[in-house]
């Protein structure tokens, strides 16, 4: 009887432990398998994985914690629970802001007042790709690289200019004349012609504008005088002269200064 009873007691005590163990070894399951949810949910970023329980999850009543919904990846569509719309206010703010041609004129002209000559001559640069016949950005680009003292470049894009907008070509030459004429350092002028018919000075002074920035015609004892400005050394004049004499055919010598 004793060891009946010492039996009985055995029997209970075993099938206790193991539903218990069995109990026990289902939560851990269970709980293994919501530590991955949360893990494989958690957006991606830059630092290491958090350890423990995510403190971001949602809590429900009684203190249980719901998996993490998974974010919409950029490249895939919305998913439940994000409104469509949204997503493309989002997908919007993160495109980058294009710069339209007026853009990059306005910021060429802040850096020129800036004294930003180089920064601003590729702005305009870039303004005139966007917009092939942007006359203003071409005549702001041409009187950039004169302040440069680039003075080849800066008759390039006269040239340029002068295809799309040939008044405007001539505003820009004139320009470039006050700002040469004014600017104390260029000390050498030289003479290429000297006429009393206007008409055969205007043919000389078209020919070298094709080439040279900076001609003029200046009327002094009863001649048309055609003279180059803007050389501040005679290294550079003779260079010039002999430039001129190569091209033309010409005579040139060096006037002095007024």
């Amino acid at each position: 009887m004793k060891t009946g009873f010492i039996l009985s007691i055995f029997i209970v005590t075993a099938i206790q432990f193991l539903t218990g163990s069995s109990a026990q070894c289902e939560q851990n399951e269970n709980t293994g398998k919501l530590k991955l949810a949360l893990i494989l949910a958690k957006p991606a970023d830059d630092g290491p994985a958090e350890t423990g329980p995510d403190k971001s999850a949602p809590v429900e009543a009684g203190g249980v914690e719901t998996p993490v919904q998974d974010p919409a990846s950029d490249d895939g569509p919305a998913k439940d629970g994000m409104d469509k719309g949204d997503t493309a206010e989002v997908e919007e703010a993160d495109m980058p802001v294009q710069e339209t041609a007026s853009d990059l004129f306005e910021r060429g002209v802040a850096q020129d007042k800036s004294g930003m000559h180089s920064e601003a001559i590729e702005s305009y640069k870039k303004a005139i790709m966007l917009k092939p016949d942007y006359q203003d950005a071409y005549y702001n680009l041409a009187l950039s690289y004169l302040m440069s003292n680039d003075v080849k470049s800066a008759h390039e894009e006269y040239m340029l200019l002068k295809e799309i907008s040939p008044q405007k070509a001539e505003d820009f030459y004139i320009k470039a004349l006050l700002v040469v004429r004014s600017d104390p350092d260029n000390k050498y002028v030289i003479q290429t012609g000297a006429f009393r018919n206007i008409q055969y000075a205007d043919e000389l002074l078209d020919k070298l504008k094709a080439n040279y920035l900076n001609v003029q015609i200046e009327k002094a004892d009863g001649f048309n005088k055609v003279r180059i400005f803007g050389m501040k050394n005679k290294e550079e004049a003779d260079l010039m002269m002999k430039d001129i004499s190569d091209k033309f055919k010409i005579g040139p010598f060096i006037v002095p200064a007024r």
